[in-house]
């Protein structure tokens, strides 16, 4: 009979929680995409494994990621075989599914503690709220150490229900997996304090032993990588007020989105005292690691990855109070009742962030293929040893194995990081990463600069370096064509080692509304664009520089609505001043093969376009219908 009743016992918990991996699966597979910064883990697991050490550039010890226990993972399944995309996204899903299980369990046992009708219906409710998280499905299978720390919180918040000695490892390695480590630890104190209103034994033993622990972990990266604190944490804190405004705006987006606008956890603080310890715990941590979220000013990804440690705590602390205030108000149905609060957050939830989830989604799978087809192309037409700066460094740095490549935003870089440039008055951006150091990545000659938006510059320290006359005089955009997009992507090429002076002596305006210019739709808005290129040509010319790209640009404009011989007269005038650039001869070769008059001018465009870019003259061949025989 014992033996039956066990067996039942592990069907009735097993059929809801296969229920709920298959729904939670799904969603991984809707949302499934490899985030960009997952890649520079897999650089430094690369590096290492190539015996260069824990290096995101051969011969620089700099802790450029933030998840030391993620990497070792990562390192020991690639010596077993295992790819790192296959491992990172089956751990994921293992590790999340984990969260899920620790969910069901840990409100299934509340309920029967305090006698709750429907406990297990309860439990899948709250399992549910988990399942179907779309951040928690997108960062599952993002490749980041996301779901092992969300993991690793609630574990540890069930051990130490349990009053485990196990939660020592457990805080250990989130202490290893994230710096946010420090505040499980810090937590679990305070609530050895709130709970035994006295000297907290097992907590204080705890931490002992997970200190005595990490100890080893701290000298290593004292000795190895010159401190404690990985870079990360520099390049992307300034402790001001943009910070905390950032930080607050994304706690609320995912209040918005999962904990219904807020209002959810303010009303659970009206029934918290009357339930099981475990909601108490759990709506503490909500509450602490919300205000952490907001004080370091929220994450520079999108798609709520900070948010992922509050997902189960919250749900928990949803499903227990809400059954434990039904129960004793007398009310009938109890697993009834709670259900429909799960179903009017799982509505919720399943709406309203929607668009914006399948966005990045969307945007990070373009920007893979646009970074994958340009720096592919660029390996095949220069296998020199070559440099490259850029601003969205991960697939960037993994494709360019042994090549030196120049964090823009400090994530893998010391110097920009800890010594930034001071910030350039009046240069606007809306990106989050504000920290940057345009004389320094000047100063190491880059060969190639590769902007996150093609040719546009768009974070501050692309912006910041067309204010030096030596980046403007020095490096011609090239081209490549992505064949999935159908669209030229640019990259900045140095055409002189001699740089000159790193003087910043160009006006603010100037890149303001070039950038706006630039912004402005292809296919329309086109007086609004040369209007902006006017002014930004109008503000060189105040300080007597000519930047040939805007009458490139400006002719680009005026083709399209119909100024044929204005735009050509700008194109002359762009290659008047350089002759080095690719544009402005690919538009005239194409413009002047069509007219037999002007065909032997096309040709010698031509020229110029087979010593630039001789990989995108077969392209525009086809496009002006050009053959051998014409010449």
């Amino acid at each position: 009979m014992e033996s039956r009743s066990n067996v039942n016992s592990l069907v009735t918990t097993a059929l809801p929680l296969a229920v709920l991996y298959s729904v939670f699966l799904l969603l991984c597979w809707t949302f499934d995409v490899t985030q960009d910064d997952a890649y520079i883990t897999f650089r430094y697991a690369t590096n290492y494994l190539a015996g260069h050490g824990l290096v995101w550039n051969v011969g620089e010890f700099v802790e450029g990621n933030t998840n030391f226990f993620w990497l070792m993972f990562l390192i020991f399944f690639k010596q077993l075989g295992v790819p790192f995309i296959v491992f990172v996204k089956v751990a994921g899903a293992l590790l999340s599914c984990g969260t899920i299980t620790i969910t069901y369990l840990l409100v299934r046992d509340a309920c029967r503690e305090s006698a709750v009708s429907s406990a297990s219906l309860i439990a899948f409710g709250a399992g549910l709220i988990v399942a179907t998280n779309y951040s928690l499905a997108y960062w599952t299978m993002a490749g980041l150490e996301t779901p092992l720390f969300s993991f690793l919180a609630l574990l540890s918040i069930y051990l130490h229900q349990r009053q485990s000695f196990l939660l020592a490892p457990a805080l250990a390695i989130a202490l290893l997996t994230r710096p946010e480590g420090v505040l499980l630890i810090g937590f679990f104190l305070l609530v050895g304090v709130i709970q035994s209103k006295k000297l907290p034994l097992f907590e204080i033993s705890v931490t002992l032993i997970t200190l005595v622990t990490i100890i080893p972990f701290l000298v290593f990266k004292w000795s190895y990588f010159g401190g404690v604190i990985p870079n990360s944490y520099y390049a992307k804190t300034a402790w001001d007020f943009q910070q905390f405004k950032d930080g607050f705006t994304y706690l609320w987006s995912l209040y918005k989105w999962y904990f219904g606008f807020g209002v959810l956890p303010l009303l659970l603080l009206f029934g918290i005292k009357e339930t099981k310890p475990i909601a108490r715990v759990c709506l503490l941590f909500f509450g602490l690691f919300s205000l952490y979220i907001a004080l370091i000013g929220g994450d520079v990804l999108y798609a709520g990855r900070f948010g992922l440690p509050l997902v189960a705590p919250f749900a928990i602390a949803l499903t227990v109070v809400s059954a434990t205030v039904f129960q004793q108000r007398k009310l009938q149905l109890v697993g009834v009742a709670v259900g429909l609060v799960v179903t009017l957050v799982v509505i919720l939830q399943l709406a309203l962030p929607y668009e914006s989830i399948r966005g990045s989604q969307k945007s990070e799978r373009a920007l893979y293929t646009q970074i994958y087809e340009t720096v592919s192309q660029l390996r095949e037409v220069d296998d020199s040893n070559f440099s490259v700066a850029a601003s969205t460094i991960g697939l960037t740095g993994f494709l360019l194995m042994g090549h030196d490549v120049i964090d823009m935003v400090g994530l893998t870089d010391s110097t920009i990081a800890r010594h930034p440039q001071e910030l350039i008055a009046g240069l606007k951006s809306t990106w989050r990463e504000r920290k940057y150091n345009a004389e320094y990545v000047l100063s190491r000659r880059p060969d190639y600069f590769l902007f996150g938006a093609g040719t546009k510059p768009s974070s501050p320290g692309e912006k910041a370096l067309f204010l030096y006359p030596a980046f403007l005089n020095n490096y011609r955009i090239i081209p490549f064509y992505t064949e999935s997009q159908r669209r030229l992507i640019g990259v900045y090429k140095k055409m002189s080692d001699s740089l000159g002076a790193l003087e910043m002596s160009l006006p603010v305006s100037f890149i303001n509304n070039l950038h706006e210019a630039l912004s402005q739709p292809s296919g329309s808005n086109h007086q609004k664009a040369l209007e902006l290129l006017g002014k930004a040509r109008a503000a060189l010319d105040s300080v007597g520089f000519g930047y040939p790209f805007i009458y490139y640009y400006a002719g680009v404009r005026l083709a399209k609505v119909g100024q044929h011989s204005l735009a050509i007269k700008n194109m002359q005038r762009a290659l008047s001043i350089d002759s080095n650039l690719y544009g402005a001869h690919m538009s005239l070769y194409l413009t002047y093969y069509q007219h037999s008059e002007t065909r032997e001018l096309a040709l010698k465009h031509r020229e110029h376009l087979m010593r630039l870019a001789p990989w995108d003259v077969p392209r525009l061949d086809a496009t002006a219908g050009y053959t051998k025989s014409a010449e």
